[in-house]
């Protein structure tokens, strides 16, 4: 599988047929510096596909951002899930048959661990919380967002 720049760390992977493959992560040179990366397997061989970075989309975030976990129901509606590299903007992506696009995520501090796809719904699990001195206060989160 190729690397998109000086390492990649993969996360998650799902697919529709044994010809129709993601899989996704981090990529990058450093920690700071790492960005959401997604490869698909056309049953012949792994592709890179550009993923839409915080930098992109968050005008002011310095820091990097990864996917932690993607569905792909049928082939040509993936969505993945992550958080920036601090934790402060959970991460949703979807796949449309053609590009990955980010999707609205709530404004929370957090980040989005799993997903799965029911028929018009999309469910995915993670944590949010703050840090309050020494102590962290982190809670278990459930979503459920709307993919008609």
């Amino acid at each position: 599988m190729p690397a998109a720049e000086r390492y990649a760390f993969f996360s998650g992977i799902s697919g529709s047929t044994k010809d129709e493959l993601w899989v996704v992560g981090s990529s990058g040179s450093t920690i700071p510096e790492q960005d959401s990366i997604a490869e698909h397997w056309d049953g012949h061989r792994w592709r890179v596909v550009p993923v839409p970075t915080l930098r992109q989309y968050a005008p002011g975030y310095g820091g990097g951002d990864g996917l932690a976990d993607v569905v792909d129901p049928s082939g040509a509606d993936a969505w993945a899930v992550g958080a920036t590299d601090d934790f402060t903007h959970p991460r949703i992506v979807h796949w449309d048959g053609k590009s990955w696009k980010v999707v609205p995520s709530p404004r929370f501090s957090g980040w989005l661990r799993a997903v799965t796809a029911t028929r018009g719904s999309l469910w995915a699990v993670g944590g949010n919380g703050q840090a309050l001195g020494t102590l962290n206060t982190i809670r278990g989160l459930i979503e459920q967002y709307s993919c008609k």
